[in-house]
């Protein structure tokens, strides 16, 4: 068991992934490996370990979308080394491409490489001059493309995309590579698009094309469920096809709004600042 664990970790084809990912792979492979082979194995190698991270739990509506054909992109760096990432915000399907610059020639030819394996409805990215610039904005609305943008850093709009870029980041960490090509990058994309992952219940090649009616559902959840999750300053997205949720969360709850905007209209959502208060005020 050791040497297909062994195997299947240490390659950047299949491995460099968590426990629960390496053991829905090996299983495939050796029926018989049950989830504690996998925990003993993986709890004794050093050079994992090192890379360990608490994984955070947030509270609050989730990034969704209604489209199938829903992406996040980004523009990521290893290093000096600028790569093109994007992910499917319903199947979690990756995408990264490594670019020779930032200039808007390179990104743009990057975006039709992008496309032509991809099918596009909507991109939701910062607002950089990449993808603001005049040659992007003219092949978006050639390919009937809708195109949103948000401030850099915006984790409320752009959470699935900065989580990506970090897996991204992790997993070449773990290789070590000499320099980044585009080859190891595809098959570090491959191995991710084909991973088991636990948000959506199975991989990103699978899931392709589906909405995932989980995200959605959760931010339609009861308002008291909402409630439960506000935080002073803390941001949450409500989809305004339930917009009346709003008003009865705001009923119990007691806090003042801050800021009411619409963040994503592709999403359909609104983002809200609550701040603690004793006035209520009306939307």
């Amino acid at each position: 068991m050791n040497e297909l664990l062994n195997k299947l970790y240490y390659d950047p084809k299949t491995g460099f992934i968590g426990a629960q990912a390496l053991y829905h792979k090996a299983k495939r492979l050796e029926p018989k490996i049950t989830f504690k082979v996998v925990m003993d194995w993986y709890s004794i190698q050093t050079d994992i370990q090192q890379y360990q991270e608490q994984r955070k739990r947030f509270n609050g509506c989730k990034i969704a979308s209604y489209n199938p054909n829903s992406w996040q992109m980004d523009l990521a760096f290893w290093e000096k080394q600028p790569i093109l990432t994007a992910i499917n915000i319903n199947s979690r399907l990756g995408f990264a491409k490594v670019l020779s610059n930032k200039t808007a020639t390179t990104v743009l030819a990057a975006l039709k490489a992008f496309v032509r394996h991809h099918k596009v409805d909507i991109i939701t990215s910062d607002n950089g001059s990449e993808f603001m610039s005049s040659q992007a904005q003219e092949f978006f609305q050639a390919q009937k493309i809708e195109h949103y943008n948000n401030e850099p850093g915006d984790h409320g709009t752009m959470g699935k995309s900065e989580r990506f870029n970090r897996t991204l980041r992790q997993r070449i960490t773990k290789m070590s590579p000499k320099r980044i090509t585009q080859r190891l990058i595809t098959d570090v994309i491959e191995n991710y698009n084909s991973t088991f992952q636990r948000s959506i219940k199975t991989t990103p090649n699978e899931a392709k094309g589906k909405v995932m009616d989980a995200d959605l559902s959760h931010n339609q959840a009861e308002p008291i469920e909402l409630r439960r999750s506000l935080r002073s300053e803390q941001m949450c997205c409500i989809d305004l096809r339930s917009r009346h949720l709003i008003k009865k969360l705001l009923d119990g709850a007691k806090p003042s709004i801050q800021s009411l905007e619409l963040i994503n209209t592709e999403s359909k959502s609104v983002r809200i600042m609550v701040i603690p208060s004793t006035r209520h005020q009306t939307i």
